[in-house]
């Protein structure tokens, strides 16, 4: 999985207050919220993604593609959910 746009909510300080976390199983692959993350392999069939939202105001959100590999035939997916 590719993240094409990532910016979720900061507080003034520059510290995050919303978070994606996403897991590979009972691993935690990571806890995000801007930039630009690295692309992301699972170990199985699926991942798991949290959205942590703790404030009512919006940013952008998050922009991601998932291609399956391996075994499967080749399929490109867009999960957007950018204001």
């Amino acid at each position: 999985m590719r993240f094409v746009a990532l910016n979720l909510e900061t507080r003034a300080d520059g510290e995050c207050s919303d978070y994606l976390y996403i897991y590979d199983g009972n691993r935690i692959f990571g806890k995000l919220c801007d930039g630009n993350p690295r692309p992301i392999v699972t170990t199985g069939s699926t991942a798991d993604l949290r959205l942590s939202n703790v404030d009512l105001s919006a940013d952008k959100g998050f922009k991601l593609e998932w291609t399956v590999v391996g075994r499967y035939t080749y399929c490109t997916h867009v999960h957007d959910i950018v204001r």
